[in-house]
Parts: structure tokens; C-alpha cells; sequence
């Protein structure tokens, strides 16, 4: 808002002081220098020798009314100003200068028969050429050049190729406020137009850039690349001195692209509302050869004053019509697409569309304005535009990190991880959740039900998943898959995944506490962990990529999701898990299991609690039930009985317990064979 703020005050102050003439008393007691004070001839340059030798002292001098150059068709233009003005006395000690605002043909400037400034003429001669240079200057007045309470005779030389400019604004005062004045000019009128200049090269790079990072797939970025870019080229004459060799040249390049910036935005603007999607394609590349039918006509002339015409007859059929489209095109879509994302772009079309045709205006009527909108105008424009592409970055990002962290997705691009296809090896922790029957929970809910429960759900889920840096894999109906450890290595993944399940299982507690009381069916989760090896990136084609992970690690981790099913259990971990977390975390080792579609057998554990998140009986408790398991592998099954009873005992909801007496009871009376090794087969996902 502060940088709007600043841009709007400079704009504010650049239309002022476009505006201000002389007339006013800028140091007491001295005759400022009124244009209406000033007396003009107009000719041919062959007149100039004539003028000398009369001292500027001829018949056809006069009064000058402000207005508009007489301009010969054939270039051969030559004007003269001049005007008398008395200073007091009292300023013999004072330090003046003459100021003289934006000039844009070649001048020469005496005072009382002293030429004190020139500029547009070639060295050592008065041969005049063509200059793009429109700057504000002040003109020292040493010793010796003022008369004090005398009249002073000030004649300005003007060598205009075909401009009809009327004489800017001149005056006389002290030099610390002319040369304040002449800063602040220039700021206005030059610097600021080369600095937008220059962002605009350094913004049609980047986004030309972009869109080839985006595939080419966002034709936006490139529109806006070429806007940006013709908005530079557009006023490249302004602030820049060239030999007339160049003039033409340059001219052309300007007015060219001044045509191809209003071109290349209408071009942004329809590619970014949404409208005519089937023919879109069609209706692009027939403006495009329109644009640059248009522009080669300017390009082709051989003079200036045919540049202009062409221009002008331009401004009528090109940049009019594609200047009304830009505003007809977001106001379309704002009403038939509600995109409430067109109404800045709407508002700046309207204030480039106003400055765009002052300017046009005045250069088909062969006038070189003073002060320039259009600059400004498309510098706001550029600024809004870089804005929106902006904010729409940071709305995919914000969409991205509902996937992945946000910590996450700046480290990638800090790290420049590409998104090509491709893996590694890697070892991570993965995370499977399911909801228990759910199935037969939906087929009593409505749709519209099932889809906001299902969102509230996910969302918690979720929420805590990238809270602890997981990066969410996908959502299988009412499953989540989730793993840590990639994109971005950490050491600690297992233990942030045990962190993330305790988490998920005490938020959803409470959840469904509130959904209990609003009368809402509550949904069981099972959570599975298991770290390995698993084959991590980017698969797919090269068109459309998923990051995942593959491998049996993601196997292990949802067998072992789905045989809580068989303990009545919440969350199961793998023995790779416990080694890393034992230290961290409260488990209670199950079982022994070899887990569907695997022979070998492999310990598995309940994730009970963070550190010492259980008191001391139920550790106690914990230990009587490990105890137990321990007779059981033994096969001492009166032993493992009386543990196993007394955890019922005292934890009468203790469905592993339950089940291992159950087993107990029943190898107690029908013994396995020799070869039992106590592993559990899983015949149930």
C-alpha cells in the first residue's frame, strides 16, 4: 500500500507541475519571464543570417500567443523568441540561473548577444540536427551577462525538424531553487520514465523466463513478457541524445511499439478472462498478424512527418479499437464469469486507455507533449499486472502446501528441485490411515453429508500431517497416505510421523466428541507406520508428474494399518520404527506377524503415548501384557495366562489381551506343532 501510495503522490505531483508555466515571482523584486512577455518569428532556417544581422530586430516578430509552431511540411523550421526583463540591484551578489523546462528540438539561447546555451547542434558548427533529449536545464548567468536595473534581451533559437511544441515554461531565480526545480522536472518527466524503463526489461526478462519454466503452458507470462518489454522500447527516446542518422530509426521503433504495447496487453487481458475458450486461439493469432501488419506499415515510412501520418491513421485503427477491447473484454468477464480478478485490470485499462489517447492525440497532431502520461499510465500498469501474477503465485503456493509444507516447498526451490521424472532410493517413514466400516457408516448418510464430514475429517488430518512436515502422498477414498523424509531429507522422519499419529488420533478424540453431541456419526481410524527403503519422485510423464513414493515399505505400512483390525488397535508401528523412536515414544510390542503377501515374521508394536504420557500403572500394566507374551512365545501358556488375565483384569477393554488369552486357551488345549514359532499369519487387509 506505502509503494501505491508514493507512485500516486509522484503521479500527482508529475500532473502539476505539467502544468505550470512562468508568471510567477520566484525571487522578489526580478520580472519573472511571462510567455505572454514573449514576441515570436517564424521562418525558414535561410532567415537566420537575416535575423543576426538586424540583431533579432525585424517586423515579422510577434506577440506570442502561446499557441502551436507554424510548421513547414518540408522540415526547414525556424522560430524565435524573444523578450526583455529587468533584476534589481539588490541581486548583484546573488547566484542565478536561467531555468528552462522539457525542450525537445535543437535551441540555442542568448543573452544580450551572448550565446549561454545550446543544445541539438553539431560540434563546432550551428548545423542542427533532430534530439530525442527532453530535459529540464538551468543556465548559470555569471558575472557580466545581467544588466542590473537595465533591460535584458533574451533571444531562444528553436530548430524544430517538424515539432509544433509551444515554448515551455522558463524563468529566472536563484540557483539552489532553479536546480531543485530542474531535479525535480526531470524526476518527473525523464528519470522516473528511463527507471520504468528499465523495470520493464528486467520484468519482461523474468516472466519470459517464466513461462518457459511453466512449460509454455501459461501463454499469460509470455503476453505480459512482450508488454513489458514494448512499454520499454515504446519511450526509448525519452532522455537519450542521437544523431539524426539514428532520429529516424528511433522514431520508428517508439511509435511501433507504443502500437504493440496496447497489442500484446489486450493479448493478457483476453488470454486472462476466461472468455471465448474455443476460439481464443483463433481470434490471438489474427490480431497478432494484425499487430505486426500495423507496426511494419509505421516501419517502412522514410520521414518523420510520414511516421506521424502513419501513426495517426494507426491511433484510428489499431490502438482506438484494441484500447476499447481491453475495456470491453474485463467488463465481459466480470459479468459473464464473475472474475472479480478483472476489475484492476478494468480500472488500469482505463487510466492507460486516458493517458495512452492524450498522448496519441498530441503526437497525430505533430505535437510533442511537455509532460507524458502514457509512461506513468503503463508503469501503473505493469506494477498492477506484476501484482496480480503475483498474487496468483502465491494462491498456487498456498494450494500446494496443502500438500506440502510451505517451510517445504521454499526449501525446494531454495534447493532448485526440479520437477523431472525420475526417483531414488531413499530410505522414509510412510503413514497409512483408514476409517474402520466405513462403508456400512456412508451408506446411512446422505451424499452431501458424507462429502462435509469426510472434509472436516481430512482436514484435521491434514492439517497436523504438515504441521509436522509430512507431505500428504494422496487421499484413497477415506484412506491417507502420508510420508516423511522427502522431498527434503530429516533425520528424525520416523519419530515425526509417531508425533503426527499420536496427534491425529487425540485431535480426532475430540472431534468426534463434538460430533457425538451434534448427533453425528463418529469414524474409527487405524494408523499403520513403517520406515524402509523406497523408491521416491517424480512419476508419471512428462506431462503430468505425481511425487510419491512406491515400494514395499508402502505395502508394509498399510498391512500394518489394516491388522489393527485384529487387536482392536489405533495405532500399530513396525520393529524399524520402534529402533528408531524406543526412546521417544510409549509402545507395548504386540505380536509377532508375518503381514499379508510377506513369509518372513516381524514384531510389531502399539504406539501408546508420547514419552511418559502414561502414569505408572499403565506402564505396569503394559509390562505385564509383554510378560505374558513373552511365556507365549515360550509356549508356557499357563504362564502367559495369568499375565495376560491379569491385564484384563485390570484393563478390562484390553483387546489384545482378550486375544492372546484367547490363543492361549486354545493352544493350551490343542498345542502347535514343533515347528511353531509364535508368528501370526495376516489373512485380512
Amino acid at each position: 500500500m506505502k509503494i501505491k501510495r508514493i507512485i500516486a503522490f509522484l503521479f500527482f505531483l508529475a500532473l502539476i507541475s505539467s502544468q505550470v508555466y512562468a508568471g510567477n515571482d520566484l525571487v522578489s523584486g526580478m520580472n519573472s519571464l511571462s510567455l505572454d512577455d514573449f514576441f515570436v518569428f517564424s521562418g525558414r532556417n535561410s532567415d537566420r543570417d537575416r535575423l543576426i544581422a538586424n540583431s533579432f530586430n525585424l517586423p515579422e516578430f510577434r506577440m506570442y500567443d502561446k499557441g502551436q509552431l507554424v510548421n513547414n511540411k518540408d522540415g526547414d523550421n525556424y522560430h524565435v523568441f524573444k523578450t526583455f526583463f529587468s533584476i534589481s540591484d539588490d541581486f548583484k551578489d546573488k547566484d542565478l540561473t536561467l531555468y528552462i523546462c522539457l525542450f525537445d528540438m535543437p535551441v540555442i539561447i542568448s543573452l544580450n548577444d551572448i550565446i549561454i546555451y545550446k543544445r541539438g547542434l553539431r560540434p563546432q558548427t550551428d548545423n542542427i540536427y533532430s534530439t530525442g533529449e527532453i530535459a529540464a536545464a538551468h543556465i548559470p548567468l555569471e558575472n557580466g551577462l545581467i544588466k542590473y536595473d537595465e533591460k535584458n534581451n533574451l533571444i531562444i533559437e528553436v530548430f524544430p525538424q517538424f515539432e509544433t511544441s509551444s515554448l515551455p515554461e522558463i524563468s529566472i531565480a536563484d540557483y539552489r531553487h532553479n536546480s531543485a526545480k530542474v531535479f525535480f522536472k526531470n524526476l518527473l518527466n525523464i528519470y522516473l520514465v528511463l527507471a520504468a524503463q528499465f523495470l520493464g526489461m528486467l520484468v519482461a526478462i523474468y516472466h519470459f523466463g517464466s513461462f518457459f519454466a511453466r512449460g509454455c503452458k501459461d501463454p499469460k507470462y509470455l503476453f505480459f513478457s512482450f508488454l513489458s518489454f514494448s512499454f520499454a522500447l515504446a519511450y526509448s527516446n525519452i532522455g537519450f541524445s542521437f544523431d539524426f542518422k539514428y532520429y529516424i530509426v528511433l522514431v520508428k521503433l517508439t511509435r511501433a511499439f507504443q502500437l504493440l504495447s496496447i497489442g500484446f496487453y489486450l493479448l493478457f487481458i483476453i488470454e486472462s478472462s476466461g472468455l471465448l475458450l474455443s476460439k481464443k486461439k483463433y481470434i490471438m493469432a489474427i490480431f497478432i498478424l494484425y499487430s505486426i501488419v500495423c507496426a511494419a506499415y509505421i516501419a517502412v515510412q522514410k520521414d518523420k512527418a510520414a511516421i506521424n501520418d502513419a501513426f495517426s491513421l494507426m491511433t484510428n485503427i489499431y490502438m482506438i479499437p484494441a484500447l476499447l477491447f481491453c475495456i470491453i473484454v474485463p467488463v465481459t468477464s466480470i459479468i459473464l464469469k464473475k472474475g472479480y480478478m478483472m476489475v484492476p485490470l478494468l480500472f488500469t485499462t482505463l487510466i492507460v486507455s486516458g493517458a495512452s489517447l492524450r498522448d496519441m492525440l498530441r503526437l497525430s497532431a505533430e505535437t510533442m507533449p511537455f509532460f507524458w502520461y502514457a509512461p506513468y499510465a503503463f508503469l501503473f500498469l505493469v506494477i498492477v499486472i506484476y501484482g496480480i501474477l503475483v498474487y496468483e503465485e502465491s494462491s498456487l503456493f498456498k494450494n500446494f502446501k496443502r500438500y506440502v509444507p510451505a517451510d517445504l516447498v521454499i526449501q525446494l526451490i531454495n534447493q532448485n528441485i526440479t520437477a523431472d521424472l525420475g526417483g531414488k532410493q531413499q530410505e522414509l517413514t510412510v503413514l497409512f490411515t483408514d476409517i474402520s466400516k466405513f462403508t456400512s457408516i456412508v451408506e446411512k448418510m446422505e451424499p452431501d453429508r458424507v462429502v462435509q464430514d469426510l472434509c472436516v475429517y481430512f482436514e484435521s488430518i491434514s492439517k497436523i500431517i504438515l504441521a509436522e512436515k509430512g507431505t500428504i502422498d494422496k487421499y484413497i477414498g477415506d484412506a491417507v497416505m502420508a510420508f516423511w523424509g522427502a522431498p527434503v531429507p530429516m533425520e528424525n522422519h520416523a519419530s515425526r510421523a509417531c508425533h503426527a499419529a499420536i496427534s491425529v488420533q487425540s485431535n480426532l478424540r475430540n472431534l468426534f466428541d463434538q460430533w457425538d453431541n451434534l448427533g453425528k456419526v463418529p469414524f474409527l481410524t487405524r494408523i499403520g507406520i513403517h520406515t524402509g527403503n523406497v523408491l521416491v519422485g517424480n512419476l508419471g510423464y512428462k506431462e503430468r508428474l505425481n511425487y510419491t513414493v512406491i515400494g514395499d515399505t508402502v505395502n508394509v505400512s498399510s498391512r500394518l494399518e489394516g491388522i489393527n483390525k485384529v487387536y482392536g488397535t489405533e495405532i500399530i508401528i513396525s520393529d524399524s520404527v520402534y529402533n528408531k523412536c524406543s526412546d521417544d515414544f510409549e509402545f507395548r510390542l504386540l505380536d509377532r506377524v508375518s503381514l499379508l503377501g510377506r513369509n518372513e515374521g516381524t514384531n510389531i508394536y502399539e504406539l501408546i503415548a508420547f514419552k511418559d504420557g502414561i502414569g505408572k500403572r499403565e506402564k505396569t500394566i503394559n509390562e505385564y501384557y509383554e510378560t505374558g507374551l513373552k511365556y507365549y512365545f515360550d509356549q508356557n501358556w499357563p504362564e502367559a495366562l495369568k499375565y495376560f488375565n491379569t491385564v484384563i483384569k485390570y484393563r478390562q477393554n484390553d483387546m489384545p489381551a482378550q486375544l492372546m488369552r484367547g490363543r492361549c486357551i486354545q493352544y493350551k488345549k490343542n498345542p502347535p506343532s514343533k515347528e511353531w514359532d509364535g508368528v501370526y499369519s495376516q489373512t485380512v487387509k
